[in-house]
């Protein structure tokens, strides 16, 4: 799997070269330098015998593998030139790292309690997401993308995603429980790439409308929305209270302007009162330094340093309540894959009079989601 780090929900990865120049003296020291191996002998050298042979090249035994006449040593290079001479030995070779190709649970997903819903059955099967986002890289092998469209105007394709930050929000919904990779908190959920913000992570509202409205038509049970703005706008509030009128619940990032004492620092559209504003918090369960605040935050979830998706199959950590919000819609879909009668007025109260309580509520509104609980 491989992982890369972003910080602050920046696609930032930072890369440390350096440059060394080995004098006589250096070379003479990594020489005498020591590194462990793996040591093979034919079958007809005895145990004793294996071990004398290392010791008087220099060498320290560190384990023996009897069995198949093979031990663990810590040879300078001295030492393994003179090992590689000796007619008992088959082979020397330098102990190697092996990574596991198994599936990472991110700490998100266990902090919200969502695999104890899975493994009762319910993983957001027949619930639609619409990731209203940057897009979706529709070709990585740990998302299945149902489908998406693109309201960016020089982006036409929404299984795209040149700004990478849709595609990690994706992840965190429903990456797939495929054993590779990460696991979403509702991996069995539908997940539509709705294309709002461009390469740069930038959109208008007007792009944003025109999503919910492609949310409304296309029947969405949950839209998710990380990204938002500091004006208020009668154009989206309208939008917003239509398709919560429609019965589809939209979650939201809070944003990330941190506090200002008993300032309300809350972007839109969270700050709408049809939308469910997310902040963000560790994992230790403290809120973000950045995590906006205000009377309207109505959950927390973990958006500190969370592994998900990127795209071309490949994975990285992102922070910000960006990162938070997709927990809950994905909270969501999990209720209502077990039941899938409630209205989205249901599924936000049992999302809210669940959680965990963190502190107060201008910071953490009624704190953690608890996935297991909701769900009952």
């Amino acid at each position: 799997m491989n992982v890369k780090s972003f910080g602050a929900g920046l696609c930032m990865a930072s890369v440390l070269v350096a440059s060394v120049m080995f004098g006589a003296s250096d070379i003479s020291a990594k020489e005498q330098a020591k590194k462990e191996y793996m040591i093979g002998f034919s079958s007809s050298v005895q145990d004793k015998t294996q071990k004398q042979l290392v010791e008087e090249a220099g060498g320290h035994v560190k384990e023996s593998i009897e069995q198949i006449d093979m031990m663990k040593v810590s040879l300078n290079e001295t030492s393994k030139k003179k090992l590689n001479e000796a007619k008992e030995v088959t082979f020397i070779e330098e102990d190697q790292k092996a990574k596991t190709s198994g599936q990472t649970v991110p700490y998100g997903i266990k902090s919200i309690k969502a695999q104890k819903v899975h493994k009762q059955g319910y993983a957001g099967q027949n619930v639609k997401v619409a990731v209203l986002d940057s897009g979706i890289d529709g070709k990585h092998e740990d998302l299945h993308v149902t489908g998406g469209v693109s309201f960016v105007p020089a982006e036409s394709d929404p299984l795209v995603d040149p700004h990478e930050h849709g595609t990690h929000v994706a992840g965190t919904i429903a990456a797939l429980d495929n054993k590779i990779g990460v696991v979403g908190v509702a991996p069995k959920a539908s997940i539509y790439a709705v294309k709002v913000a461009d390469e740069n992570g930038d959109g208008y509202y007007s792009w944003i409308i025109k999503g919910i409205e492609w949310a409304i038509e296309n029947d969405m049970d949950v839209i998710n929305i990380s990204m938002g703005g500091a004006s208020e706008s009668e154009a989206l509030k309208e939008a917003v209270d239509r398709a919560y009128d429609k019965g589809i619940l939209i979650v939201a990032s809070a944003g990330n302007e941190g506090s200002y004492g008993s300032l309300n620092t809350i972007d839109y559209p969270a700050k709408y009162s049809s939308v469910m504003a997310v902040a963000s918090v560790d994992q230790k369960k403290q809120r973000a330094f950045d995590s906006s605040v205000g009377e309207e935050i109505e959950v927390s979830a973990p958006g500190v340093s969370t592994l998900s998706t990127i795209p071309h199959n490949e994975y990285g950590y992102m922070s910000g309540t960006s990162m938070a919000s997709p927990h809950v819609a994905g909270a969501a879909a999990v209720i209502l894959s077990k039941h899938p009668n409630l209205t989205n007025d249901e599924v936000r109260e049992r999302l809210s009079k669940t959680a965990t309580k963190l502190g107060e509520p201008f910071y953490y509104g009624a704190g953690l989601v608890n996935v297991q609980k909701a769900a009952r």
